[in-house]
């Protein structure tokens, strides 16, 4: 599985990402954030109890851009 669309959903937003949510974990899944948590772990794990392994991402949003 790609995460083609969770990717350009989570860049297309990123400023605003960053602005309402830095340092916070995302869990982003085709265009919808399903949810925003203070760890990964959280984040992962609450998920799970709604959706399948392997179908959603999590990003971090930061200011620093990494190449």
């Amino acid at each position: 599985m790609t995460f083609d669309t969770e990717i350009a959903f989570y860049k297309a937003n990123r400023k605003e990402f960053v602005k309402q949510y830095e340092n916070k974990f995302l869990v982003i899944k085709g265009e919808a954030l399903l949810g925003v948590y203070d760890t990964r772990s959280q984040a992962h794990d609450a998920t799970l109890l709604s959706h399948e392994a392997g179908s959603f991402i999590i990003e971090r949003p930061t200011n620093i851009i990494r190449n």
